[in-house]
């Protein structure tokens, strides 16, 4: 017969993994997550954005550290979990756009290099070198993004920058914030 120790032992043993095995459940699919990213551009350990010869090197305004942006794309990748509904993107950057210039960020929509188009801002006054928050919000359902990808599943399109009469500008980009929601089941 055994004691009540032995039992005792043994009942907390089947316990443990049985109570493990639940918390996974739960905070895996049951309730609501938000998992949120950010991203400082001008950290000098932060190299998501590529490729790396379109970004400068790390360049200080007062408190601020950030990279600019030296070609018409760049790429950068985010880990999207399985059942993931929304995205918000927020990116942080100087008005540093010649009038008319234009700031996109797109999200993979199918094979090779297609990409949304989702236009985020435009130059149409003489406010410059002034730093601008903007958001978009993508909704992966809605939207019928391509959700295979990891890499490069966001890209930053300023076209102006691509043309040789802008080859000396810049953007700077002092960080980029990712929140991504997935829904549980209850």
């Amino acid at each position: 017969m055994e004691t009540k120790h032995i039992t005792t032992i043994k009942i907390i043993i089947i316990l443990i993994p049985a109570i493990i095995t639940l918390f996974l459940i739960n905070m895996n699919f049951l309730f609501d997550q938000e998992f949120n990213y950010h991203y400082n551009v001008g950290n000098k350990d932060s190299e998501f954005l590529n490729p790396s010869e379109r970004i400068s090197q790390i360049k200080f305004e007062g408190e601020t550290n950030y990279k600019e942006l030296m070609g018409a794309l760049v790429y950068f990748p985010i880990n999207i979990p399985p059942n993931a509904e929304k995205i918000k993107v927020e990116i942080k950057f100087k008005d540093n756009f010649p009038e008319g210039g234009r700031l996109f960020l797109g999200a993979k929509s199918g094979e090779g290099w297609d990409y949304t188009a989702d236009k985020i801002f435009e130059k149409n006054s003489q406010d410059q070198n002034k730093w601008i928050v903007k958001e978009i919000n993508y909704d992966l359902k809605l939207q019928n993004l391509d959700l295979d990808t990891r890499d490069n599943f966001f890209v930053i399109r300023t076209p102006h920058l691509g043309q040789e009469e802008y080859k000396n500008y810049t953007i700077p980009i002092d960080y980029i914030n990712i929140t991504i929601y997935k829904p549980g089941l209850l």
